[in-house]
């Protein structure tokens, strides 16, 4: 008997699914929190044009007054090159959104976890990147709770990586 995937409650994007984001989604709304309390400005995940263009983006905080830009990382552990790609990322989406009002707006990219914000620090690029462009690194360490779940989502999400990769080399 064949059941669909969607009848289990298995598998890819489905909530109770270990490799699904929804944990990592929500850690980064709570870093975005955190980060808006300390600052006394309330963050809000905001859709928005670059500059002087018609090109859309998405970011995970910005304030009312528009003055305080912020992307969060909610990744617990040193960062995998991929990984390092999606910060790369989200420091460009900042430098492009506040082009041309660097002096008058606050740039951030927050993470939960030292180890990860490691890819961000030292002599690597990605840290001369957020120095030379401004943006400012926090981070605000995880409860031993959320950092349990975040490592168990990452689990999760490397057990259907690795699913997916046998899957394509057995032409399935």
């Amino acid at each position: 008997m064949n059941i669909p995937i969607e009848k289990l409650n298995v598998g890819p994007g489905v909530a109770n699914d270990p490799s699904n984001s929804n944990s990592q989604t929500k850690a980064g709304e709570e870093l975005i929190e955190r980060l808006g309390e300390e600052l006394h400005e309330p963050l809000t995940k905001k859709k928005m044009n670059i500059p002087g263009t018609e090109c859309p983006l998405e970011l995970d905080g910005v304030s009312d007054n528009k003055m305080v830009y912020a992307e969060a990382y909610a990744r617990v552990g040193e960062l995998k090159p991929a990984q390092e790609q999606k910060v790369a990322t989200d420091i460009l989406r900042l430098a492009l959104v506040t082009r041309g009002k660097e002096s008058e707006t606050q740039r951030y990219l927050v993470f939960g976890d030292e180890e990860a914000a490691n890819a961000v620090r030292g002599r690597k690029w990605l840290a001369c990147a957020c120095e030379v462009l401004g943006v400012e690194v926090r981070v605000f360490e995880f409860s031993k709770e959320k950092r349990e779940e975040l490592e168990n989502a990452q689990k999760g999400q490397a057990r259907g990586a690795a699913r997916k990769m046998s899957e394509r080399e057995a032409g399935g």
